[in-house]
């Protein structure tokens, strides 16, 4: 099925997990649609699989377990949140808008690309809370660049 319903559904029944481990994509797709990971940020694997999934015109949906998954200590996932998380969930969050804004998706799938917008939105108030006013200022000098693109966007 087309990536958007295939995106859908998986949202639908809780399965989506925004990894890259968990897809298997062919080089000559991953040449044609441009897909690379955006440089020098956390998190890039939301925005690498929702555009990989979204764009695909043939997916498909293995239930079967390939991969087991190994957590460590000092991994980006169990650190304390910084950042650099919060600003990998901003240009993530700011690039979907680039990317999937004005693109003519049925309103289902627009649905489910809102809940991945509102997950990030969500994160990112909850990162926020987290952090220091100081890592706040820090977070807003790199922001700056492209402040005025995100809020045109948003707005």
């Amino acid at each position: 099925m087309k990536g958007k319903y295939l995106y859908v559904r998986l949202r639908r029944v809780k399965k989506y997990g925004p990894v890259v481990w968990l897809s298997f994509l062919s080089k000559k797709y991953y040449h044609k649609i441009g897909l690379s990971f955006y440089p020098g940020i956390l998190h890039e694997d939301v925005l690498f699989t929702l555009t990989g999934i979204l764009l695909a015109n043939r997916t498909t949906y293995i239930q079967k377990k390939y991969y087991h998954y190994r957590k460590h200590n000092d991994s980006i996932m169990s650190n304390k949140v910084n950042v650099k998380n919060i600003y990998g969930y901003i240009i993530t969050f700011w690039q979907i808008l680039k990317i999937f804004e004005g693109k003519n998706f049925e309103n289902v799938v627009d649905n489910a690309i809102n809940l991945a917008k509102n997950f990030l939105i969500k994160t990112i108030r909850n990162y926020m809370n987290l952090v220091t006013n100081n890592e706040k200022k820090i977070l807003s000098i790199k922001l700056t660049n492209i402040q005025q693109e995100i809020l045109s966007l948003i707005l």
